[in-house]
């Protein structure tokens, strides 16, 4: 299948790599603002590259659009890919905020076009390991989750959009969604959500939650501080029998180490994060439905936009601090 990929910065050059990773799928076309930048990283691929996305999207004759620009440009150009003929595969978040997913989602409707989100969590070995675990019921009942992601703020986005809330909605959906998502994956809406948020001053912005559902809690920490420190993922899930727990880049169950077949060592990107193989999965996920001519079942637009929602609601019932 041939692919355009739009914006090739920080997480679009880290889609272009893993594509690389990807049967059947190879990036034709690419589309960005800061051309000098995207002709450094294209190089001699032989990519065709365009500096205005209508351009693209009137010239180019591709299977879909993969999308991975800042936030606050997804919801459009989701919508203009889809109304020009073409499927969507669009980086998290889906939009920034309830009113642009329902519009993606009513889009995606009329046009009949197939569109994802690309919730990179969902297919990384470790969670997908832990929703195995929490699926079989293998230690019994889930008692207690907790999840962490901190960073230093991030300052290598084009103009400095991750540090205005109008073009990122700050670290709650640009980084807590992951861990948010992936509980909402699990476990549909909680009951209950209580609370707090350090609203980006001096450039720190923190969120810390408790999520209550039957039965059992999930909490979540995210935070961008004005530190230099390396990005920070890690969880800890305790059942009735047992626990989960992934910390300094080890994947533990009970105690026992957890290795994963064909698990090379990620690349370092430069943007405080890594290529891991989860990037290559979801995209590869993304390619193979198109193939086989069925929507994703694993990511669906409703989920995406429930992940908004959910974000929306925690930030919304914060006690600022």
């Amino acid at each position: 299948m041939k692919v355009a990929l739009i914006g090739i910065g920080g997480m679009g050059y880290c889609h272009y790599l893993a594509y690389k990773d990807v049967e059947g799928a190879e990036v034709v076309a690419v589309c960005d603002v800061n051309v000098e930048m995207m002709r450094e990283k294209v190089g001699n691929d032989g990519v065709r590259m365009y500096e205005s996305y209508d351009e693209l999207l009137k010239c180019e004759q591709v299977d879909y659009i993969d999308i991975c620009t800042p936030t606050y440009l997804h919801a459009e150009q989701s919508i203009k890919a889809m109304e020009a003929g073409f499927h969507v595969l669009s980086e998290k978040p889906m939009a920034l905020n309830n009113e642009e997913t329902a519009r993606i989602r009513e889009v995606a409707k009329k046009t009949g076009k197939t569109y994802m989100v690309a919730h990179v969590v969902r297919f990384g070995d470790n969670y997908v390991y832990l929703k195995n675990v929490i699926d079989t019921n293998k230690y019994g009942k889930l008692i207690r989750l907790s999840m962490k992601r901190i960073s230093s703020i991030p300052t290598w986005g084009y103009e400095n959009w991750f540090q205005d809330i109008n073009r990122s909605g700050l670290e709650g959906l640009d980084m807590s969604i992951h861990d948010i998502d992936f509980m909402q994956y699990c476990f549909g809406m909680p009951k209950e959500i209580l609370s707090v948020n350090y609203d980006l001053k001096g450039l720190n912005n923190y969120i810390g939650a408790t999520y209550v559902y039957d039965g059992f809690s999930v909490s979540v920490e995210g935070g961008w501080y004005k530190a230099a420190m390396d990005f920070e993922v890690g969880f800890m899930a305790i059942f009735e029998n047992g626990y989960v727990k992934l910390a300094d880049g080890k994947l533990t169950d009970n105690g026992q180490a957890v290795s994963f077949e064909n698990n090379t060592e990620a690349k370092e990107l430069g943007i405080n994060i890594k290529l891991n193989n989860g990037y290559a999965r979801e995209i590869q996920y993304f390619t193979d439905c198109l193939k086989a001519g069925k929507a994703p079942e694993m990511v669906t637009p409703d989920s995406s936009a429930d992940s908004i929602a959910l974000v929306k609601a925690t930030l919304n019932k914060a006690v600022q601090i």
